[in-house]
């Protein structure tokens, strides 16, 4: 109690909402503002409404866009909000600065020229703070670099154009000359640095020992001083017998063959059937050492162990056994052949006739050995 009178004052606060400011570049790094800070807040207080909040400038950056409570928000260096109970962000996003580089290709004439991928121009970019950027020429059919204007200044005994960072936009043109190539008759003393000569074409050949192909050629082809490398290839029926000393090697400005030489394999001894005692015979050796093919005749004649050729130039063999004569034939045209001709009926009708006139050479000569005999009894 009191006798004066008394005051209660209840005293309010608007609600106010919060708001965290940040500067970062485009790779989400901290960016400092010209106090160093990379950082802010801001209120909104209640029922205000398009509450702005300016983005600073940062040194060497300028202004890519805004994140309004993750929105992205461009064209505009200035957040706009509402209020709101929730903490809400701003972070504005830098983009470092660029001078733009215009570059170009011209002849001595100011006439445009068109590199290899048929652009005559080009752009180009210096950040801010970056220092000596470099621009080559490019190569331009034809011609060969003369000079170069750097912001309109002749540049020579380079092929680089070197620049700063400029906030204005810069150029760079390249001037080229005609290149004047030597005289056709004096490019013999004329030594091309990098250049390859293409060489003459290596033939692998595949043969037998007679120089007969066995299978296709194949053509190697390189530049000069390069190595190439060969193999034999499988042959049906031959074996590879030698291995050329050039299988491998180099190319050169003459043509070279290399030659892989195979032997025909070896292959069993064909065999004749003796149609008199059903047993097989191999094939015969004369003395000559030729392999012939041995076919026995039904003809008994007596005759001393000699060899004689035929009319038709046939290898006979005249052996004399047990009192009986064979003549055996040798056909080198028909060595290759071994099918064996069926007997015909006219075949044993000649080997009966062969038995009888055996037995009747056998009698007499038996009948003459005993006249003899009685006549030195």
């Amino acid at each position: 109690y009191d006798s004066q009178d008394q005051t209660v004052v209840f005293v309010y606060a608007k609600l106010q909402g919060q708001v965290l400011i940040s500067y970062q570049d485009e790779g989400s790094k901290d960016l400092p503002d010209a106090s160093g800070k990379t950082s802010d807040r801001g209120i909104v207080e209640y029922g205000e409404q398009g509450k702005k909040f300016t983005a600073p400038e940062i040194a060497g950056y300028k202004l890519s866009y805004i994140l309004v409570n993750g929105k992205k928000v461009t064209g505009t260096d200035t957040a706009s909000l509402d209020y709101d109970s929730q903490d809400q962000t701003v972070v504005f996003v830098y983009a470092k600065l660029q001078g733009q580089v215009l570059i170009s290709y011209q002849d001595e004439g100011s006439k445009d020229l068109p590199d290899a991928s048929g652009k005559t121009s080009d752009r180009g970019i210096v950040e801010y703070g970056e220092q000596g950027k470099k621009f080559t020429a490019p190569e331009i059919a034809g011609y060969k670099l003369s000079y170069i204007l750097v912001n309109g200044k002749k540049v020579t005994g380079t092929d680089t154009a070197s620049l700063d960072y400029n906030s204005k936009d810069q150029t760079v043109v390249f001037v080229y000359e005609k290149d004047k190539k030597p005289e056709a008759d004096k490019l013999k003393d004329t030594v091309i640095p990098n250049y390859r000569q293409k060489a003459a074409p290596v033939t692998v050949k595949y043969q037998d020992e007679f120089g007969n192909t066995l299978a296709e050629s194949i053509v190697l082809n390189g530049y000069v001083g390069d190595g190439y490398t060969t193999g034999s290839e499988p042959v049906l029926g031959y074996t590879l017998k030698t291995r050329p000393d050039n299988a491998t090697g180099f190319f050169s400005a003459y043509p070279q063959n290399v030659i892989y030489v195979y032997a025909k394999d070896n292959q069993d001894s064909p065999q004749t059937n003796d149609g008199d005692t059903g047993k097989d015979k191999t094939n015969k050796t004369d003395k000559t050492g030729k392999s012939n093919k041995v076919t026995e005749t039904g003809n008994h004649k007596r005759n001393n162990s000699s060899k004689n050729n035929d009319s038709s130039g046939n290898l006979i063999n005249t052996d004399n056994h047990n009192g009986q004569t064979a003549t055996k034939v040798a056909n080198n045209n028909n060595a290759k052949k071994d099918e064996k001709i069926p007997q015909t009926g006219s075949d044993e009708h000649s080997q009966l006739a062969a038995l009888l006139l055996g037995f009747m050479a056998t009698i007499s000569s038996t009948a003459g050995a005993w006249f003899n005999r009685k006549k030195k009894e």
